[in-house]
């Protein structure tokens, strides 16, 4: 759900989003199934956004997902073990970002045909508010993972660090219908209160499929092996959609073609950025800190390394477009339309 605008302009993040609409003049369509029109989106992000763009029509029905940057597509932050409001850092392993692009992931995920990702959690840790192991539940990670030197960990040493040496970490497992029924849950503060969060079967975010698991002769749980089968089951384009998180200030220009079958008429592209750690006045490690409680749900790694990444939540802007009806070659926007949920609930 778009919710009203109430976060401050972020410099950078975006300049103008075009849509335009242009006939393919190179040759004629080879079938009926080839496009006969391609879309050209032009967008300038800051540093280190995630972002997902994707198309709607002009009845709110969600059509297409265009791109979505790997760090969610491909990483799966969004859909992994540790709770919600865990610390980050660079290359944090733990922590579901459930709010990183959750408009574009309910939209989705509430498409006609479409379906939830399976839920991944730890595999037996005693919370998922625990950034250190409880049992032999590691193996090599080949991309993220925790120092051992607290100042490497925090918001200003994120453009100066590199992960020093091989980390293991806990791929974790999909969540089942046991887990629910007996109230799993995660540890969890908002507002000023704390409290145990139930979780449920379904993540509107695809799992990990960065690495090959080396289950079953490792500590991998068997369902490590199956997240990346299990992401294209649900969604069968996340390769083809997925792009790399762009460098920041550097306009991007995304060229995608006009499926053959889709009517002319009057559409909608949605472009939605956010940044971990983007703070304001509101929204900032004073007005969401670090958690600390329920008591004895969270350790010392997840308390005193990293850093409160909950800033401000995502931004979306919006474009109206016409195809094939002679609507304006170019649209822009330059003023968001709303913003995501910060937990993202919807």
């Amino acid at each position: 759900m778009l919710r009203p605008h109430q976060v401050s302009r972020r410099v950078g993040v975006l300049l103008l989003l075009f849509a335009t609409a242009l006939p393919l003049v190179a040759a004629p369509p080879a079938s009926a199934d080839d496009p006969d029109e391609i879309l050209r989106f032009r967008f300038t992000p800051t540093k280190r956004a995630q972002i997902a763009l994707w198309i709607e029509d002009d009845n709110g029905t969600f059509l297409e997902t265009v791109r979505v940057t790997q760090a969610v597509s491909y990483r799966g932050i969004g859909n992994r073990p540790g709770a919600f409001a865990m610390n980050s850092g660079f290359r944090w392993p733990y922590g579901r970002r459930e709010g990183v692009l959750p408009v574009w992931a309910h939209r989705r995920a509430s498409a006609e045909g479409a379906s939830l990702f399976k839920r991944v959690i730890f595999q037996d840790r005693l919370s998922e508010g625990l950034a250190s192991r409880t049992s032999n539940d590691f193996s090599r990670d080949d991309y993220f993972c925790l120092s051992f030197n607290k100042a490497t960990t925090k918001k200003d040493a994120l453009d100066a660090v590199s992960c020093a040496s091989v980390f293991t970490s806990d791929k974790g497992r999909f969540m089942v219908a046991s887990d629910e029924e007996n109230g799993y849950s995660e540890p969890h503060e908002s507002d000023g209160k704390s409290f145990m969060r139930p979780m449920a079967l379904g993540s509107v975010y695809p799992p990990r499929r960065d690495f090959e698991s080396c289950a079953p002769t490792c500590n991998d749980h068997e369902d490590a092996a199956l997240f990346g089968q299990h992401a294209k089951e649900v969604m069968p384009n996340i390769d083809a959609v997925t792009m790399a998180t762009p460098k920041g200030g550097t306009e991007q220009i995304i060229q995608w073609p006009v499926p053959a079958d889709w009517p002319a008429g009057n559409y909608r592209a949605f472009l939605e950025i956010n940044t971990e750690g983007d703070y304001s006045e509101k929204f900032n490690a004073s007005t969401m800190p670090t958690p600390t409680s329920p008591a004895g749900k969270w350790d010392s790694w997840a308390i005193s390394y990293g850093y409160p990444y909950r800033g401000q939540p995502s931004v979306i802007y919006q474009v109206d477009f016409a195809l094939r009806n002679g609507g304006p070659p170019v649209v822009s926007a330059a003023t968001p339309v709303g913003t995501g949920a910060l937990e993202g609930v919807d």
